[in-house]
């Protein structure tokens, strides 16, 4: 990680107008720098998850009665009551997905 020795923000990492070069520069006062003689290498790592990797939030049904409870039309029986739980389900910046999970056909959906 570098920064610009004019005005201190990080440098990000960018391709020249011919796409050989790359270049380290700066959005705040378009300071560019050319990353020459180095060896740069992008590591791309997938993840498999395993069902021992997965975090259950809710197994078993005496975990329910600490959950809130909502009023939550369940499309698969027609009940308007669900116990209702957030989870961060992507990125750190987006918000988190709400679980509900009707209090009589136990049915799970999101929103």
């Amino acid at each position: 990680m570098e920064f610009c020795p004019i005005c201190g923000t990080k440098l990000v990492l960018s391709s020249g107008e011919t796409g050989v070069a790359l270049w380290l520069s700066c959005s705040k006062c378009n300071y560019k720098k050319r990353l020459t003689d180095t060896k740069l290498s992008i590591n791309k790592k997938s993840l498999d998850f395993t069902k021992d990797d997965i975090i259950t939030v809710v197994d078993k049904k005496e975990d329910l009665k600490n959950l809130l409870t909502v009023r939550s039309n369940c499309p698969k029986c027609g009940n308007d009551l669900a116990f209702q739980w957030r989870a961060q389900t992507q990125w750190t910046d987006e918000s988190a997905t709400r679980f509900y999970r009707c209090t009589e056909c136990g049915y799970t959906s999101r929103d």
